[in-house]
């Protein structure tokens, strides 16, 4: 009886022991665990604060380039009083007393300050009542300035003319892109014919064009550009298909707008010598590129 109670005795201890070996186990495994889990957190700590740091060096510069704090959401404005602030400041521009934002200080210096002073009082009525409060007006005064400030340093920079040369077509471009989109709307065009232009409608396939002279002056009557003259650059890669259809598109749309807004079109028309160097896009339809052009693309159904 005692020999059978030792070996139960026995059992359990080696069952002990077995438990005790894999807890060990267990706890070492939990321990490594646990060190890796800290020495990864310490890392994620010490990188964000390295993040944390680099944004507010970079804070601080544009802060004292231009005066201005970033924020997490940007303050909407009243576009009258944008558009308020901004035509009066050009009328005090205008006289040899004002001389306007001074860039090479921050915004919130006392010398802009007393600019924002001056265009808030031109602002006010005659009983020195502002339809506006402070803040609003502060808002697109800070805006103005930067945006005064930007150019101002492009100029600086020799990039200026460059810079709005190269915004002038890029936005003759994407009007164009406009004008062709309404077109298409209204044609009488059977839907698989609207499906096919529909393909090439857009800014990739709209020809570049380029002012007799780059010199722009703003109209009075309606605030829009108006150029001398303009040159279409000629694509060499467009098919007589394209062509067709752009020129249907715009034939659709002059049809549909009034004398006045025809008296208002830039006259277009184009030289031998403007020649757009752009490629053809990728992954275009056949037809929309000439047939010696297509060994260099992937045939695709029109």
């Amino acid at each position: 009886m005692m020999k059978e109670h030792m070996e139960e005795v026995k059992q359990v201890m080696v069952w002990i022991n077995e438990k005790l070996e894999t807890t060990g186990k267990k706890l070492k495994l939990v321990k490594k665990v646990d060190k890796v889990w800290k020495v990864g957190k310490k890392t994620n700590e010490s990188m964000e604060n390295i993040q944390n740091q680099l944004q507010k060096q970079q804070n601080s510069r544009t802060e004292n380039a231009t005066g201005r704090k970033r924020s997490k959401e940007k303050q909407k404005v009243d576009p009258l009083c944008r558009d308020t602030f901004r035509k009066l400041y050009k009328n005090l521009k205008k006289k040899e007393s004002f001389q306007g934002f001074d860039f090479k200080r921050s915004f919130d210096s006392a010398e802009n300050e007393e600019v924002l002073k001056k265009v808030k009082g031109k602002m006010s009525g005659s009983n020195g009542s502002c339809r506006w409060t402070d803040e609003q007006i502060k808002v697109v005064g800070r805006r103005y300035y930067l945006s005064l400030y930007e150019t101002d340093k492009k100029k600086s920079d020799n990039k200026y003319d460059e810079h709005k040369t190269s915004s002038r077509r890029q936005n003759r471009k994407k009007q164009k892109l406009k004008r062709r989109t309404e077109a298409l709307d209204k044609i009488n065009w059977v839907t698989r014919q609207k499906g096919k232009a529909a393909e090439v409608l857009t800014e990739e396939y709209m020809s570049s064009e380029v002012s007799e002279s780059e010199e722009e002056s703003l109209s009075a009557d309606e605030g829009c550009v108006k150029e001398k003259k303009l040159y279409i650059r000629t694509v060499t890669w467009e098919s007589e298909e394209l062509k067709t259809i752009k020129n249907k598109l715009d034939e659709e749309y002059a049809s549909r707008q009034t004398s006045r807004a025809r008296r208002r079109e830039f006259q277009r028309d184009r030289r031998p010598e403007d020649v757009s160097s752009r490629p053809k896009p990728n992954n275009g339809p056949s037809w929309a590129f000439r047939m010696d052009d297509l060994q260099l693309l992937p045939v695709l159904e029109g």
